[in-house]
């Protein structure tokens, strides 16, 4: 799996220096200066918060997630410092933790944010453009799904369509982003009382992690009870997308898919609104399953994203997902992964619980001061109000 996220980061290297787009260091002295002085901050306010001395150095990982439960509350911005800063901070941690608190923290840009959000215009014959974003459909029934799998092989003549075929099937049933399977790999434990006898995990490079370290962070889906069908199309779409990817075609390959689904997207799936079906399509449907089933912290474990509130932003809504009955591959978190998720998200409510009675308290200064009446409240029912100056002046 590291030979194939690193072989990725190269390839995004190379298209990079193709591109021209490669460009050197471009920070000041001032601009480290300043990063190494927030960093320094904002491991005072992590030992402050967990009752640290300032002897003690914070444990790289336990840093790295506590930052993450503060990304919610703060303005991008800021985040964007702050992110900077842990970097320079966590580097000079000794630790042998330090590569995994640099990987949560540079994998830390949901590449959904970006996804979900990309438009691309396209030129109509007098020259208008015309976001196409909009004609991506974020849902797919569970009749629709099943029309495009059983009539894909007869509604297209490409050799892709066993590839895809399985991709379809192993997409609804783990919800991993498109770009993910070329770094895909299964792995399989005995277990006598598991599912066929043993138990199947199947092991993620996060998508963002690759365009910066090769390293990036990782999650495991537990695919142990998936259904025969489900889990079949996973093995078979792994071998796909590795052989895919050692030849240095997944991308190329993957393009062939998505022009395969926009090609029969009008015939098979015939979307009312006239919405085309794409492979990320299968992600957002997954999630608005999903969602009918796992609460915010295992579903986030689950997609991979670094808090547990960037599904409720982007993606379907529960009222989208399946009928239980048609839900039948349903993968598990892990357990580990899903108590750093967990702690990151009780951080961010604090942080959100305290920003919340501070903006109330200002608002009731506010608006004493409003009724001008900013002074103290009477200490009791038979107190006798302060005095109050006058617009004179001071009273004697």
């Amino acid at each position: 799996m590291s030979d194939l996220v690193e072989a990725r980061r190269r390839r995004i290297s190379q298209r990079r220096e193709a591109d021209g787009s490669v460009s050197g260091p471009t920070r000041t002295a001032s601009t480290v200066q300043m990063y190494a002085a927030c960093g320094r901050q904002l491991k005072d306010r992590y030992r402050r918060e967990h009752m640290l001395s300032l002897r003690d150095e914070p444990n790289p990982v336990s840093f790295a997630n506590w930052l993450l439960g503060i990304r919610a509350t703060v303005k991008p911005t800021t985040w964007r410092v702050y992110r900077q800063s842990a970097i320079s901070t966590i580097q000079a941690m000794d630790s042998h933790e330090v590569e995994q608190a640099l990987a949560m923290i540079e994998a830390a840009i949901d590449p959904d944010f970006g996804e979900a959000r990309m438009t691309h215009v396209r030129r109509d014959a007098d020259g208008e453009g015309e976001r196409t974003s909009s004609h991506k459909a974020k849902s797919i029934t569970h009749e629709q799904f099943t029309v495009v799998v059983r009539d894909l092989p007869r509604a297209s003549n490409s050799s892709y369509v066993r590839a895809l075929g399985a991709w379809l099937v192993a997409g609804m049933a783990t919800g991993l982003r498109p770009s993910e399977w070329e770094a895909a790999t299964l792995s399989y434990v005995a277990d006598a009382k598991a599912n066929r006898g043993k138990r199947v995990y199947l092991h993620v490079a996060n998508a963002k992690a690759t365009n910066g370290r090769a390293n990036g962070e990782r999650r495991t889906l537990d695919l142990t009870n998936l259904s025969d069908e489900g889990l079949e199309a996973v093995e078979r779409f792994v071998e796909y997308a590795t052989d895919w990817a050692h030849d240095g075609a997944f991308m190329k390959n993957k393009n062939a898919c998505t022009r395969i689904l926009r090609e029969i997207s009008p015939v098979l799936f015939r979307s009312p609104n006239g919405k085309l079906l794409t492979l990320y399509t299968l992600r957002h449907q997954f999630v608005a399953n999903m969602k009918t089933i796992y609460p915010h912290e295992e579903l986030a474990a689950l997609l991979g994203h670094s808090t547990a509130d960037t599904q409720a932003v982007w993606y379907g809504k529960k009222r989208s997902g399946w009928a239980p009955e048609h839900i039948r591959d349903i993968p598990a978190p892990i357990e580990a992964e899903v108590a750093l998720v967990r702690k990151r998200f009780e951080v961010t409510q604090e942080r959100l619980r305290i920003k919340g009675l501070k903006v109330k308290a200002h608002a009731r200064r506010n608006a004493r001061a409003d009724q001008g009446t900013d002074a103290p409240a009477p200490a009791g029912p038979g107190a006798e109000p302060s005095p109050t100056p006058s617009s004179g002046g001071m009273q004697a």
